[in-house]
């Protein structure tokens, strides 16, 4: 499964795999959706789009809240798993690796793909970190089949609006900014910059 930018279809089509697709000038590629050879999530996200970005790999949370569809993909950046690789939380816990080692988070909603939060730690921000988190999310979004492509809605943060300029391509999918939202570190319960 690959997500294309481009004019070359309208926002949010379905293309079958006889489909034509011209990957050039106004048609790129953001990244693209398999399983790996343990039959795990892999999301490749293009490079073009995530310069500087490190090497990630993620573990999905599904919410454990009664009635919510929110899931969560916590990224690390350690040479435990390959690139875009997605473990389950319990997969995690087997895992060398520490909770507190995350360098960003993103929140959804699966019925309607609906991203609630984004977070990056302080020490990993200007990295790109951010967008290879949407990306990915989006990728796996469409690989586990759930509705809906990814979109924000108007209650930001300062760096969440910066992060909105950077990587909105389709502005139907962001709704305006409507207040200045407060987030804390989920690691320190601090308020974060």
């Amino acid at each position: 499964m690959s997500l294309y930018l481009g004019d070359q279809f309208p926002d949010g089509t379905v293309v079958g795999p006889d489909a034509t697709l011209s990957v050039g000038p106004g048609q790129r590629i953001a990244c693209r959706a398999d399983l790996d050879d343990q039959r795990r999530t892999q999301v490749i996200v293009s490079s073009w789009d995530v310069s500087g970005a490190p090497d990630l790999w993620f573990v999905d949370v599904p919410s454990v809240e009664k009635g919510s569809h929110s899931r969560t993909l916590t990224a690390f950046d350690t040479a435990d798993l390959a690139d875009g690789t997605v473990i389950s939380n319990s997969a995690f816990f087997t895992m060398p690796v520490a909770s507190e080692q995350q360098v960003g988070a993103v929140k959804w909603r699966t019925e309607d793909a609906f991203i609630e939060q984004i977070y990056v730690a302080p020490e990993h921000r200007r990295r790109n970190i951010a967008r290879k988190l949407v990306y990915t999310a989006a990728g796996f979004h469409r690989h586990q089949g759930w509705p809906g492509f990814m979109h924000v809605g108007g209650l930001r943060t300062e760096a969440a609006e910066q992060i909105v300029d950077a990587i909105v391509r389709l502005p139907s999918r962001v709704a305006p900014p409507s207040e200045r939202a407060v987030i804390y570190d989920p690691l320190t319960g601090e308020l974060a910059p």
